[in-house]
């Protein structure tokens, strides 16, 4: 073959490579193709992401602002892990997802970032002051772990970041990490709905008033339709408009007929919410007297309870892990000062069931004067899931109980608390027998036919306390954020969330908290043998690709010497001879 045709060959060879790549790089425009190897299936979106996305009517566009030339490593990875998942949104959704990556705080000027600051918050979007060290000292930042989403000229903010109380940084950016799918799906599903399912806050039994349901309000409006709605006899036709009824802290007993009202919703498909005390006993009482005695809260409910899986005993839940209260005591001065003693009856807690949607990620929530909560019956088509409990050194007192201030020593001593995991709130779900199955229902106004016997898959939710959906009110009649405690000034995130969750849950038609319960592995590394072998890792990934280079060129060169020489030695010693005419 002469040289002509060897360079006519090479050249339609490299012309064919040509085509082939420019024609896979056109077919790779329109057809979208990957494997996820991962374990876990990290880069795979849930089904209920991929029909969200298919129902988008116009682009969503979502704005992160985690960037700049000092965020730290683990900011890093969180604006990583948020592009990775924004890119498989825009790929899945024919790129009717798009995104951008930007610095809010890039300007010099104080003014200006300090006005950037204040957008932010109004859009929900928690600014992060962060101190890092270094090698001048420590160094104060502030970070922006967030992003906002845009949608047919709606906006929503988005926090990214995952603050979970008692956990350390890596964990809480582990959660964060978790948590983006369900983040930026659940945003979506928000600005794109066209109607919002109702959530119904019952009244008519001395409920919690409007102000002190304000946060409550406030935390379900972001979800669905919150409306207040009177429970009568005669109220079942407009129950059943609600996806969700709510009964906060009732302090007046329910009619025969206003539980078969209930009931009777619950046999329809609704979900019911129960958040009420096992005793009657408030702090108002104890400040205009030395002690008062806390009696068993009759409100003519624990009959239906017990038939649905649940009882709410007549006992105070007391408690090592507490909250603090201001007591009046005489100065060194004699002049007379507020002073912070623990209280048992006043919860903390902390201990959530960590592997269910309601209560993952959950942070510490409130509560006045608890009760606990049993799980009974054996229905099979009925499970029972606890969702909180007390922590391991608590104790409970059987009402009637005399309470009172000269308490606050007791609450000091670890010793005085034996009993542990004490139940505070439980999730029932199935499909519940009615409470009106063996009994004469014609008498009940909503009574319009044969009542439903037995119920669709639906859940009712019990906690054993009335306040745990209560604000405080300041005297100007100001609501405070729900979970913020006055006398230690802390706010307790874990009551909205533990309320957006639970409601969540129980509407979710889209399977939003399957997506909320994925476990993404994070393969991290062990910092201790980074900071005691880092120089050895260091010298084998800089010099050990170089060493792999030159040991294979030595033997490719080696190889290919050898197997000339063996050529020669075939062809024979004429081949080694020159050529004459």
């Amino acid at each position: 073959m002469d040289s002509k045709t060897v360079k006519r060959k090479n050249i339609a060879e490299g012309l064919t490579a040509l085509a082939i790549v420019l024609l896979l790089s056109y077919v790779g425009q329109y057809a979208y193709f990957r494997w996820d190897l991962t374990s876990e299936k990290r880069y795979t979106l849930s089904p209920t992401t991929l029909e969200l996305l298919d129902s988008l009517e116009d682009g969503v566009f979502v704005r992160i602002y985690l960037d700049g030339p000092d965020l730290p490593l683990g900011f890093k990875r969180l604006r990583d892990a948020a592009v990775e998942t924004l890119e498989e949104f825009r790929l899945r959704s024919d790129r009717r997802v798009d995104y951008e990556v930007v610095d809010p705080l890039a300007t010099a000027d104080p003014r200006v970032r300090e006005q950037a600051i204040q957008e932010l918050v109004e859009k929900g979007i928690v600014p992060i002051d962060l101190q890092e060290r270094t090698q001048q000292g420590n160094s104060q930042m502030i970070a922006v772990p967030g992003a906002s989403l845009f949608y047919q000229g709606k906006e929503l903010g988005i926090n990214l970041i995952k603050n979970q109380t008692g956990l350390d940084a890596e964990q809480n950016l582990n959660n964060s990490i978790q948590s983006l799918e369900y983040e930026f799906t659940n945003a979506i599903r928000k600005v794109s709905a066209d109607s919002l399912l109702k959530v119904a806050l019952l009244t008519g039994h001395g409920e919690l008033t409007d102000k002190e349901l304000a946060y409550a309000y406030l935390t379900l409006s972001e979800y669905y339709t919150v409306e207040r709605l009177r429970l009568t006899d005669r109220a079942l036709p407009q129950l059943r408009e609600f996806a969700v009824a709510i009964v906060a802290k009732p302090r007046q007993p329910f009619s025969p007929g206003e539980k078969f009202v209930l009931d009777q919703y619950l046999m329809g498909g609704g979900k019911l919410m129960f958040f009420v005390d096992g005793v009657n006993i408030s702090m108002d009482s104890l400040f205009n007297q030395p002690a008062s005695l806390a009696l068993s809260n009759d409100i003519e409910l624990h009959d239906l309870l017990f038939e649905y899986g649940a009882r709410v005993n007549p006992d105070l839940v007391q408690d090592f892990q507490c909250l603090p209260i201001g007591l009046t005591v005489p100065g060194r001065d004699g002049q007379p000062q507020i002073q912070m003693f623990p209280w048992s009856y006043f919860p903390l807690v902390t201990r959530h069931n960590a592997g269910h949607p309601v209560t993952k990620y959950l942070n510490p929530a409130r509560m006045e004067f608890a009760s606990s909560v049993d799980t009974v019956g054996r229905d099979p088509l009925v499970r029972k899931t606890v969702l909180m409990r007390s922590s391991a050194f608590s104790r409970q007192s059987v009402a009637p109980v005399e309470v009172g201030l000269q308490q606050v020593r007791e609450s000091a001593e670890q010793s005085n608390f034996r009993h542990a995991d004490l139940v505070l709130g439980v999730l029932l779900e199935g499909q519940f027998e009615s409470a009106f199955a063996n009994r004469a229902t014609s008498q009940y106004p909503a009574h319009d036919g044969q009542p439903l016997l037995r119920s669709p898959t639906t859940q009712v939710l019990v906690v054993g306390d009335g306040d745990f959906l209560r604000n405080e009110v300041s005297p100007q009649g100001q609501p405070y954020p729900l979970g913020f405690d006055r006398p230690s000034q802390q706010e307790f995130g874990g009551n909205a969330e533990f309320l957006a969750n639970a409601v969540n849950y129980c509407c979710d038609d889209q399977g939003l908290m399957a997506i909320r319960s994925r476990e993404l592995k994070l393969r991290l590394l062990n910092r201790a043998r980074v900071d005691q072998e880092k120089l050895f890792w260091q010298a084998l990934n800089i010099a050990g690709p170089l060493l792999f280079l030159l040991a294979f060129g030595l033997w490719q060169h080696y190889w290919r010497r050898r197997r000339f020489a063996r050529a020669g030695e075939a062809l024979g010693p004429e081949s080694q001879a020159p050529k004459t005419e």
